[in-house]
């Protein structure tokens, strides 16, 4: 007789899902409740292993996926950050930062 799967491999789905569509706050609930799913004393199937063995891949893939694209727009946004402030150099090789928008003087 093989043990219930205690609805792990649910909960290894549901965090597919929330990692495809970005819902942070979803897969924090649900990796809380992962660590609940099952004890160390229950005896499970090593078939119901195997398949979430495979479902961790399967979810790592798009959880470094989903960093990656973290990463990249947090790059961005600091690309964008940097580009509304300019800065000039006077005379001397000084230089000087001036709000984006905002002229120095008028010509």
């Amino acid at each position: 007789m093989t043990a219930p799967s205690h609805g792990i491999t649910e909960v290894m789905e549901a965090i597919r899902e929330a990692a495809l569509r970005a819902d942070f706050a979803a897969m924090e609930r649900l990796s809380a409740r992962l660590e609940t799913v099952f004890t160390p004393e229950d005896h499970l199937d090593p078939l119901l292993l195997q398949g979430v063995a495979e479902l961790a891949r399967g979810n790592e893939t798009c959880l470094r996926a989903a960093l990656l694209g973290v990463r990249s727009a947090r790059r961005r946004v600091a690309e964008l950050a940097a580009a509304a402030r300019a800065e000039t150099y006077d005379c001397t090789g000084r230089r000087h930062g001036h709000p984006a928008g905002q002229p120095v003087c008028r010509l």
